[in-house]
């Protein structure tokens, strides 16, 4: 049944999951999973085959964030974490992109899923439409209905500002780490060039002693 998950999924493949009680000496990475993305869920498993230990993310709830070299996160919206690690950025980058597209069709579904309710529920020929006795009753639970969806709409435009901020703040530090490591190579560069010289100042003087000898 675990490969028929694995097989039937759009994207899969081995992650590290960071353990977070890990000891002081231990590699914090070292549990090796299975993960897979299929509709709206994303699913890890050990990668030994523990069917009884798997779990799986709906992506209604989790959110992706964008990695930071091989590493990447999903975040509940309560502020769980789980943090993952692929075997190279690369990989990484691919996982997010996957996971993205994921929660952006899930949010997309269920919006359209909440849309269909609500006229639905608004529709002329609707049995609350239909019952006068009722009809404050029902006036009611679709303004109610209404101001959920917009709530709702909110939100998801809030998490989008706060995933691209998220993004520009690493892109960002990606930025400065990049300039910090230039700024560093070129100032080692500066020392091994005045280096090389002081040796050939040094071997003129010595040469020169060596001649007025």
């Amino acid at each position: 049944w675990r490969m028929t998950s694995v097989r039937d999924a759009e994207f899969h493949g081995v992650l590290s999951r960071k353990k977070m009680d890990h000891g002081r000496f231990e590699d914090p990475y070292k549990n090796k999973v299975t993960a897979w993305i299929k509709d709206h869920n994303f699913s890890v498993q050990p990668a030994n085959g523990d069917v009884s230990a798997k779990q799986v993310f709906n992506l209604l709830h989790w959110r992706v964030e964008a990695p930071q070299d091989s590493k990447f996160s999903i975040i509940h919206t309560s502020g769980q974490a789980v943090k993952l690690r692929a075997d190279t950025s690369d990989a990484a980058r691919e996982w997010f992109n996957k996971l993205s597209a994921a929660q952006k069709r899930a949010d997309k579904d269920d919006e359209a899923k909440r849309r269909r309710h609500f006229e639905q529920q608004m529709s002329p020929g609707s049995a609350s439409r239909q019952s006068p006795g009722v009809n404050a009753s029902q006036e009611q639970q679709q303004r109610e209905m209404a101001r959920q969806l917009q709530e709702q709409q909110q939100l998801k435009k809030q998490e989008l500002l706060l995933q691209l901020e998220r993004d520009e703040r690493l892109k960002r530090e990606k930025q400065e780490m990049e300039e910090a490591r230039r700024r560093k190579e070129a100032e080692e560069e500066a020392k091994r060039r005045q280096r090389e010289e002081e040796e050939r100042y040094a071997e003129q003087v010595r040469r020169a002693k060596e001649e007025e000898a």
